[in-house]
């Protein structure tokens, strides 16, 4: 079966379905849009999961039962939050730095890194990408963060699934604040929870 999707009218949030995937995406679509609060998202999940659900069983088309879970986040760092260029890198990101010292090789003109980490319980893992990117609507160069959990457990139960959420979003919000530097997240983000 071909993946479907089915898209708001102001197309920031979009369903994704095929016959083993249920995803429900928000995207930025408007530079000024606010991300939503991750309560608001899971209840969206939730409410749309349940309508189509109800469909299937309706329909006679069978039951839907979880086998993995994933909730991932895009964080978009522009030039300008906090570097001006690949050898800021640290300033960002705690554990990665290009020395300034005299070298053979010039100032990459792009980066990557990844880390994978387990997640508690065998619970499945968190997989961490730094990418040098360019925004699509102005060309203007990013640092993008992708902290993906992706798993459930032994347990694929909908409680389990909903606890599993639970988990993957906290190992996300703590994550990105373990791999980025907390002078950036005060004085350019205004970001005062710690976590």
């Amino acid at each position: 079966m071909p993946r479907t999707w089915f898209i708001n009218k102001e197309k920031n949030m979009l369903i994704q379905v095929q016959d083993d995937i249920f995803y429900f995406n928000w995207r930025r679509i408007k530079q000024d849009e606010p991300n939503p609060r991750y309560n608001i998202i899971l209840k969206k999940f939730k409410d749309n999961l349940k309508k189509s659900k109800q469909f299937l069983q309706d329909e006679g088309l069978g039951e839907v039962r979880p086998k993995r879970c994933e909730l991932t986040y895009n964080n978009q760092i522009p030039m300008g939050d906090g570097w001006k260029s690949l050898s800021d890198i640290g300033k960002i990101f705690r554990d990665l730095s290009w020395s300034s010292r005299k070298r053979f090789l010039p100032l990459p003109n792009r980066l990557g890194w990844q880390g994978h980490f387990s997640l508690p319980e065998n619970l499945g893992r968190l997989d961490a990408t730094i990418t040098h990117a360019e925004r699509r609507v102005d060309k203007h160069p990013l640092l993008v963060l992708q902290l993906s959990a992706k798993g459930l457990g032994e347990d694929k139960s909908f409680g389990a699934a909903w606890k599993w959420f639970s988990v993957a979003h906290e190992w996300i919000v703590r994550g990105f604040a373990d791999l980025t530097e907390a002078a950036v997240q005060k004085d350019v983000w205004r970001r005062t929870d710690g976590k």
